[in-house]
């Protein structure tokens, strides 16, 4: 991978407890406490898929830690994530490694009796700085200004109340997506109520246009879009969405070939009472 670490400062408050205690009883091993990671900078040369990246944050602070691992099972109070920066290009003249040739490694399978990990995660915070991520497309993707997530009360109890959560993010043209609605982590249930505004089509369509080969090209309009959203994972996994809204606004189009002289102007179209169902099965 190439890691090059910059920068940062590590403080922890840990306080760890081992007790072996006569039998029939188990061993206990308690860790408690927070742990705070600072002014971290560093470099991944060939990431996977993303080529070099540049990674660094203002402040990872993890709070009222209570993990006891001989029991399998870990609760944490908070964890804010502040100031994160992302970066992103492809590494030009990279070449794919070659795939392995050797006999493929068979792990063996997981035992159902195995007990999984109890968690839980009060309160979630995380917020970026800037996140730029470039591919070898024909254009830029725009950069995500800010990222802002907010979630309470995530745990690994199928019997626990949902947790809520809240997502806003902003990109350089202006569009911004709200989002807000319930998980339930252990039945990979979602519920949201997503909004998004002023999202500039041509920004966005730049760098898949040619894989998309649409017969005309979008020089400019704007994009929103309101939908409530249900999608569960588990069992009979699907996504319904509801009460959809799409609107467009100032959209100037071109065709694509250069023979053709036509143009569409909308300033205005939208599209209520949306709703439908794609199964995950």
């Amino acid at each position: 991978l190439g890691l090059k670490p910059g920068q940062g400062k590590l403080d922890t408050a840990l306080t760890v407890r081992f007790e072996q205690r006569p039998a029939p009883a188990v061993a206990s091993l308690s860790i408690q406490g927070g742990v705070q990671l600072s002014q971290l900078a560093l470099t991944v040369a060939h990431a996977p898929a993303l080529g070099q990246v540049e990674v660094g944050w203002r402040q990872f602070k993890l709070d009222g830690l209570d993990a006891r691992p001989l029991e399998q099972q870990a609760s944490v109070a908070s964890v804010m994530l502040d100031g994160l920066t992302l970066k992103a290009r492809p590494v030009v003249g990279a070449v794919s490694p070659a795939p392995d040739k050797a006999a493929p490694v068979v792990s063996p399978p997981a035992s159902s009796s195995s007990p999984a990990w109890r968690w839980s995660v009060a309160k979630l915070q995380l917020v970026t700085d800037a996140v730029d991520v470039q591919t070898e497309a024909d254009a830029p993707w725009p950069r995500l200004d800010r990222i802002q997530v907010q979630a309470g009360g995530l745990t690994s109890d199928p019997k626990s109340a949902p947790a809520t959560w809240q997502v806003d993010v902003a990109d350089q043209h202006g569009a911004k997506l709200h989002g807000q609605g319930q998980i339930q982590v252990a039945q990979q249930h979602v519920v949201a109520a997503l909004a998004l505004d002023h999202a500039h089509i041509p920004a966005w369509l730049a760098p898949i246009a040619r894989g998309l080969a649409l017969p005309v090209q979008i020089q400019q309009g704007e994009l929103a879009v309101q939908t409530k959203v249900d999608a569960r994972f588990q069992r009979d996994p699907a996504i319904q969405w509801a009460d959809g809204v799409i609107r467009l606004q100032n959209v100037q189009t071109q065709a694509s070939s250069s023979r053709v002289k036509d143009q569409i102007k909308v300033a205005g179209l939208a599209v209520d009472g949306l709703s439908g169902e794609l199964s995950l099965a």
